[in-house]
């Protein structure tokens, strides 16, 4: 008898053994995965789409003392597609969107707006502006499709 206790004592600390040895195997194997997953994840740099909104043309007088000098602009906006409330705020606040344009160009004097820096400049703070409008970075870039000054 003494020898059949041994044999179930001994089959009861292999199937231990081999179930201990079982669970670590499958957590290491779970572990590696989460891991190289959220490794993956962080290595791959994120795709923006972008989506262009064509504005309609922009006439405003700028900065001049005889008040005689004027621009007329065509804008195109550039947003991340895969925002999908992008889209929805910038068409619900476009009347704000082409206020702010229409009130930087008026401070803008002809020489601001004749130079490639100039325009540059104007650009950028058209994006930070809208962006400021819209309270997240949802502008990615402002272009003018077409910039006449007279």
């Amino acid at each position: 008898m003494a020898s059949e206790e041994k044999k179930k004592s001994g089959k009861g600390v292999i199937i231990i053994v081999i179930v201990l040895l079982l669970v670590i195997v499958i957590g290491g194997v779970a572990g590696f995965f989460i891991i190289s997953k959220m490794n993956n994840n962080s290595d791959e740099p994120k795709k923006i789409v972008e989506e262009v909104m064509q504005l309609d043309d922009i006439v405003v007088n700028i900065k001049d003392p005889s008040n005689k000098k004027y621009v007329k602009a065509s804008l195109a906006m550039t947003y991340d597609s895969k925002n999908k409330k992008a889209l929805e705020s910038i068409n619900s606040n476009i009347y704000k969107i082409k206020d702010t344009i229409i009130t930087i160009f008026k401070n803008k004097s002809l020489s601001e707006v004749e130079t490639s820096e100039g325009i540059e400049a104007i650009k950028l703070e058209i994006k930070n502006a809208v962006n400021s409008i819209l309270e997240s970075e949802v502008l990615l870039s402002v272009y003018f499709t077409n910039l006449l000054v007279n």
